[in-house]
């Protein structure tokens, strides 16, 4: 509404001439409105019954904040989604080796925030490369995110080179290592 949480103090930024409040910012998911009155001597009235009032003009779209783009790791990886709607009621993960046309779905859709899941190529048997992440998010009532962002992680061998030497002939030095 025109205030969010507990006002304290001066009501007179918050009141509103006439009937009508058209609350245009808000994502959708459920809200629950109550009125109060407020006369032109600053007496209010007690709150009237609540109404509850359900917004569902678009699919959700869910972006991945964690790994950030262009990660890189050898590792499994946390990946964490996050939607500015409040109905979105499942985030189904999904990653692809970037260049490739097909998703496939990392592990069952996650139905609570927060949406988090870990994505481990190693047992995946995922060869070493470039993989696009996405977070598919639907909402309740059955709408789904038809394109949504993707990150890509790098998946590769982060360990240091071994065996680093270094051989001196006169003013020329040449270095040999194993490396990863």
């Amino acid at each position: 509404a025109n205030a969010s949480g507990t006002i304290v103090g001066d009501l007179k930024p918050y009141l509103i001439n006439g009937t009508a409040y058209i609350d245009k910012t808000l994502p959708d998911g459920v809200f629950t409105y109550y009125l109060a009155a407020v006369d032109q001597a600053g007496n209010m009235s007690g709150s009237s019954n609540s109404v509850s009032v359900t917004i569902d003009t678009h699919a959700p779209r869910a972006t991945i904040v964690e790994p950030l783009d262009r990660s890189k790791t050898k590792t499994k990886v946390l990946v964490k989604a996050e939607t500015p709607d409040f109905d979105a009621a499942s985030v189904q993960f999904q990653y692809k080796k970037t260049g490739d046309a097909t998703w496939t779905n990392i592990g069952s859709a996650v139905t609570m925030q927060p949406f988090i899941i870990y994505f481990d190529p190693a047992p995946l048997a995922l060869a070493y490369g470039d993989y696009s992440l996405r977070a598919v998010a639907t909402d309740g009532g059955g709408k789904t995110d038809g394109a949504p962002p993707a990150v890509t992680v790098t998946y590769a061998d982060l360990s240091a080179p071994s065996n680093l030497q270094a051989r001196t002939l006169g003013n020329n030095v040449t270095l040999t290592w194993t490396s990863n």
